[in-house]
């Protein structure tokens, strides 16, 4: 009989999913009064939903500031998508003055090759993924991922002002 060759794979390293919990307003309160030079970037999670990777290579002119919506191209042959975006964010990436090209240039990288970009944006993105995770745990709250800002609500209002007020 053949070897079993699943005996010998390696199996895919998964991250506990309790760390993409839902935060919790106390939790939203911990980040906002922290969360120092990564505050437009939580912010723009929570607001946009959009995944880490995507955010933090948004540039200014992905920004439609007249329609106040971003708009970010999917392929080559110039399909794109539009989203909305809340005016607090949008005058907050103004008065950012670092935000020449990038909007988060700490984590942007222009690398042409795929692979090398988005090894790159993985690396650059430990930065607000440690400092969030630090933050939770000095508030003595259950660690998360840079992922609960997307499955956190933004439905009620009261959820979304103390993060994005800074």
């Amino acid at each position: 009989m053949e070897l079993n060759k699943t005996e010998q794979s390696n199996l895919p390293q998964f991250i506990d999913g309790t760390l993409h919990r839902r935060l919790e307003p106390i939790d939203l309160g911990i980040i906002s009064r922290g969360a120092a030079g990564w505050s437009l970037f939580y912010s723009y999670l929570l607001c946009t939903k959009l995944p880490c990777t995507e955010v933090a290579q948004i540039t200014i002119h992905d920004i439609d500031w007249t329609r106040k919506k971003l708009v970010r191209s999917v392929d080559h042959i110039g399909r794109s998508w539009e989203m909305s975006l809340p005016d607090h964010l949008l005058e907050r990436t103004l008065d950012d003055s670092s935000a020449i090209d990038s909007v988060f240039p700490a984590l942007y990288c222009d690398y042409d090759d795929p692979q090398l970009r988005e090894a790159g944006i993985n690396e650059n993105l430990e930065a607000p993924s440690e400092y969030l995770k630090a933050l939770l745990a000095t508030g003595n709250r259950p660690l998360a991922s840079l992922m609960a800002f997307r499955v956190t609500p933004t439905t009620s209002l009261p959820f979304v002002v103390p993060l994005v007020g800074n």
